[in-house]
């Protein structure tokens, strides 16, 4: 019995498209690049107001996992 068909039928299509290419990637629609850029964003904005605390986001997070 076949539990996940759509995905035995994703896999096995021959028609797929391809993932990227060289000649058409663009680094900036990357997703990869689009998350790094966002938690650049986030430590760039803790660092400025935990200035206050005199930490950086790097010192801050952990903090924050021991207390949630």
């Amino acid at each position: 019995m076949r539990i996940n068909t759509n995905v035995d039928n994703l896999l096995n299509n021959n028609d797929a498209t391809t993932f990227y290419s060289g000649h058409n990637y663009i680094i900036e629609e990357s997703i990869g690049y689009l998350i790094k850029h966002a938690q650049v964003a986030l430590h760039r904005t803790i660092d400025a107001k935990m200035t206050a605390l005199d930490l950086t986001a790097l010192q801050w997070a952990p903090l924050m996992l021991l207390v949630y």
